[in-house]
């Protein structure tokens, strides 16, 4: 057991959306992205695995069992975030000015509340608990599979050679230990300002296509009713000519 971890290939950590590539020069894994992904998972029937628990679930409930809605101001989540501790961050700490800016940008966004499931506020959890909430990717840019799909669907395998493994750990069997400017950023991740929207809440905008829709209802909603407005004119009209005419012949044969 344990022969398998931290063995994965670049292409397959790309797959998995463990792997940021923001630096060229310098690839990271990020760390709760690898951790929560398939190969860390034990396969234990044909259709349930084993996996790692997500520690940014708890964290997750905590926020919404405290806010209680699917959206809140800034000032509440940082109230909350602040004096919320992890497995490797304390509680009752203080937020950077940057955190505080980028939660502040995401509610200017939403009509002033923080939306509690869209990519965003997802993102600035990873930012504010590193090692505990993965790195949300936009839809459709990872791919994530299990070792077993990998190979079935590539034909290559999920680990890394041994000339890769060397290529990154130097020439120095310790040299990965020692401490290096360059793989101790100030982030761990990179930040975007691409926002996905899982739930729609108050004063959060609804999806283009989804007003689109709305409006196509809307409109055959109105010609039905326009139509039948039309129709009961017109047998109206119909009735009154049949009066009519039954007039005008019930006059003729009169002696």
């Amino acid at each position: 057991e344990g022969t398998w971890q931290f063995s994965e290939s670049e292409s397959y950590l790309q797959q998995l959306g463990a792997l940021d590539e923001s630096n060229p020069s310098n690839p990271r894994v990020i760390i709760p992205n690898y951790m929560y992904g398939a190969s860390n998972c034990i396969p234990t029937t044909e259709h349930i695995s084993v996996c790692c628990a997500n520690e940014c679930e708890v964290i997750t409930q905590h926020l919404e069992a405290a806010v209680a809605r699917s959206e809140a101001p800034p000032e509440t989540i940082v109230a909350i975030v602040t004096s919320l501790p992890s497995s490797t961050i304390p509680g009752n700490r203080t937020l950077s000015a940057l955190m505080l800016h980028r939660l502040n940008s995401i509610a200017a966004g939403h009509s002033g509340v923080v939306p509690l499931h869209g990519r965003l506020f997802a993102q600035w959890l990873h930012h504010a608990y590193p090692r505990e909430c993965p790195y949300p990717h936009m839809a459709g840019t990872t791919h994530p599979q299990d070792t077993d799909d990998w190979l079935k669907n590539t034909g290559l395998d999920f680990t890394a050679s041994a000339a890769d493994m060397a290529r990154h750990a130097g020439s120095h069997p310790r040299l990965w230990k020692q401490p290096s400017s360059a793989s101790r950023p100030l982030e761990s991740a990179p930040w975007s300002y691409e926002e996905e929207l899982f739930v729609p809440g108050r004063g959060i905008g609804l999806p283009e296509g989804w007003l689109v829709f709305h409006g196509a209802v809307y409109a055959a909603s109105a010609a039905i009713v326009a139509f039948g407005i039309l129709l009961l004119r017109t047998s109206r009209g119909a009735r009154r000519s049949a009066m009519a005419l039954d007039s005008q012949a019930a006059k003729l044969y009169q002696v």
